[in-house]
């Protein structure tokens, strides 16, 4: 095995060296993971409210194809809100209410107000 053949070889473990402090700094963020995701939530609720907003007047003028394009927008947005809150929930962010509440209320308004008492709760800690 010739000098060129081996370098490679030695260079992996240097790789993974300088990966090893990246999963660590990676660990270290892991505190705000609740923040960061009440925050996605919180912008994901504000933009189907705005949806809502648009949708509700087309639909009491029966314009259709207004209703059907931010309908299709607003059934999409509240599946994200669902998929994103259960997913934090699974990964015990918080606990299994907050989807609940979302479903029941129909997506923005039980998750502006989940996040509310979250953040709540969070800031208290």
């Amino acid at each position: 095995m010739s000098n060129s053949e081996r370098q490679p070889a030695a260079a992996a473990p240097a790789a993974g060296a300088a990966a090893a402090p990246a999963a660590a700094a990676a660990a270290a963020l892991e505190p705000d993971e609740p923040e960061r995701q009440l925050t996605m939530v919180r912008r994901l609720a504000i933009v189907d409210v705005l949806l809502l907003a648009v949708l509700v007047p087309c639909s009491l003028a029966n314009l259709e194809i207004p209703v059907a394009i931010f309908g299709a927008l607003h059934g999409g947005l509240f599946l994200t809100l669902v998929t994103v809150v259960g997913a934090g929930a699974s990964e015990r962010l918080w606990s299994w209410w907050f989807p609940v509440v979302i479903v029941v209320t129909g997506g923005a308004v039980g998750a502006l107000a989940g996040e509310r008492v979250l953040a709540r709760r969070l800031s208290a800690r």
